[in-house]
């Protein structure tokens, strides 16, 4: 599952991308994206998180997609999504 978001506040774009991967599993991370080239800006993750059922990973996506939307991104990479925007 792909999912591709316009922040609302900066209008920077990510990728929040949701899938198996041999080396973790079901995972979602995101990315930043530029929608004007159609690829991601740069691999290195700003945010993953690994699932042991696929209803969370799916779940997580839409929650992940949906926060970054609306709030604005913090610099760096963040390990869990209640530290990966502003208060």
């Amino acid at each position: 599952m792909r999912t591709i978001v316009k922040n609302e506040k900066s209008g920077k774009e990510f990728l929040v991308s949701s899938r198996f991967t041999f080396d973790h599993g079901l995972e979602t991370m995101v990315f930043a994206y530029d929608s004007a080239r159609n690829d991601v800006i740069d691999w290195m993750d700003l945010y993953a998180n690994n699932y042991r059922l696929e209803s969370e990973m799916l779940a997580d996506h839409e929650r992940v997609a949906k926060i970054l939307k609306h709030e604005e991104l913090r610099y760096g990479r963040c390990n869990t999504i209640d530290n990966l925007y502003e208060e």
